[in-house]
């Protein structure tokens, strides 16, 4: 069989591999590099030893809570209320952001460590740098400190395993995504956007067995919810107390309008993306272009390097990154934080291949050397601080690094065509002429 054929193989090579502690030592200080050398749009200036606390917009969504009625986004802020905290405390705002970006990274890096568990310790140091050092994964998470949508998704990681072990059972599977269901969006309504397709994926993709019970509870906790959270908002009244954030004495009050309507909203952003005529639908173009580029190249280098040697695998694990990111392209018409929905999705990829158990068997297809430097350049030049306004614009905020990054990446995905039809050619001959294909 040719899993036993690969076992003494892969036993040899096991000194070659990456270790832990070299992956992890890596791992932190890009964390740490990218941490000290960003600039976030903090409201009270750097905390301490150079970190930056959250910026204005998601701040204020943990000051919003139950109080005077059903809001919005009130349910972490109401959390942290009940267990005593004050979630108007900038600082305290800002120590439990940093305490859940940090749990995110760990769970990412983890499931990262485990997709190039079988790979070789030169490819799997250049794609742990590659992966880590583009602003679609740890650059995201630091501009991003104090989204909400962070905590939400340390909780789906942490369910994501024991749904992808397939331990409980249906029942217990059902009830355990409805409470999520619900928890997540109560923080978060965008949120099934995001998590019904990941649910999905697991189910139809990267189990042994075909039970639904998962996405059935998800859908019941949260479809009632996004109904709730609609209508519930749409007319609420203005109680003219706006929340406000409070640290050293110095008080800063939410920005008036902050929480538009939902109509209002959508009216916002559809007159922004097609409000302009051609050169809005144009611009919007060159957005999304600047957005997807990066997850887009990441994903096809990453499926054709992980599972390169088995087609069936290769097509799978396109499927599992492909259909979620269609999922969620409705989002995109009613919000405007393209940059982040893609990065969102791209961190979900990689935590459901890395939990895919036929993955696991599949030895890394190694990819020429030319190609991956090209890679490497491109997450060396988009991490920058440019990539601050990566959450909204992504690349096309500086033309430069985008006509970079466009040109490396054609050249790189035509260095790696032609590499593919070579090694299909160099296959088909390797096959003898009297065999049955």
């Amino acid at each position: 069989m040719p899993m036993q054929g690969n076992l003494p193989s892969a036993v040899s090579s096991k000194k070659s591999m990456l270790s832990d502690g070299l992956f992890w030592i890596l791992a932190i200080l890009i964390l740490c590099t990218q941490t000290l050398f960003s600039s976030g749009k903090e409201l009270f200036g750097k905390i301490h030893f150079g970190l930056h606390g959250p910026g204005g917009y998601w701040a204020f969504q943990w000051t919003r809570d139950y109080t005077h009625g059903f809001t919005r986004r009130g349910f972490l802020g109401e959390l942290v209320r009940l267990v005593g905290l004050d979630n108007a405390n900038y600082l305290a705002v800002t120590l439990l952001s940093w305490c859940i970006t940090l749990l995110l990274f760990l769970l990412f890096a983890q499931s990262l460590r485990r997709l190039l568990g079988r790979v070789g310790r030169a490819d799997s140091l250049q794609f742990t740098v590659l992966l880590l050092l583009s602003p679609l994964t740890v650059g995201m998470l630091i501009e991003i400190v104090g989204d909400p949508f962070l905590a939400v998704l340390v909780l789906y990681l942490l369910l994501h395993r024991l749904l992808a072990r397939s331990r409980l059972s249906s029942l217990a599977e059902f009830l355990l995504c409805a409470v999520f269901g619900v928890v997540s969006i109560l923080v978060h309504e965008a949120s099934i956007f995001f998590f019904a397709p990941a649910i999905a994926i697991v189910c139809l993709f990267l189990r042994d067995d075909r039970k639904y019970a998962a996405l059935i509870g998800y859908l019941a906790g949260a479809i009632p919810c996004v109904i709730l959270v609609v209508f519930a908002t749409q007319h609420a009244a203005v109680t003219g107390q706006l929340p406000s954030l409070h640290w050293h004495g110095i008080i800063v009050p939410e920005p008036i309008g902050q929480y538009p309507s939902f109509s209002a909203l959508v009216a916002t952003d559809d007159a922004a993306n097609f409000g302009h005529g051609i050169y809005g639908i144009c611009k919007m173009i060159y957005r999304f272009v600047g957005c997807l580029i990066l997850p887009a190249f990441l994903s096809i280098l990453l499926v054709r390097f992980r599972f390169g040697r088995s087609r069936s695998a290769t097509r799978t694990a396109a499927y599992a990154i492909l259909l979620p990111a269609l999922c969620c392209l409705p989002l995109f018409l009613i919000a405007h934080d393209w940059g982040r929905f893609f990065s969102f999705q791209f961190i979900l990829a990689i935590a459901h291949l890395s939990a895919w158990k036929t993955g696991e068997n599949i030895d890394a297809l190694p990819i020429p050397q030319p190609i991956v430097a090209m890679a490497l350049l491109v997450a060396g030049i988009t991490t920058t601080p440019a990539s601050l306004t990566y959450r909204v614009l992504g690349l096309s905020d500086s033309r430069p690094i985008l006509a970079a990054t466009v040109l490396i990446v054609g050249g790189s995905l035509l260095a790696l065509a032609k590499w593919k039809k070579q090694d299909r050619e160099a296959e088909t001959q390797l096959i003898p002429s009297d065999g049955n294909a």
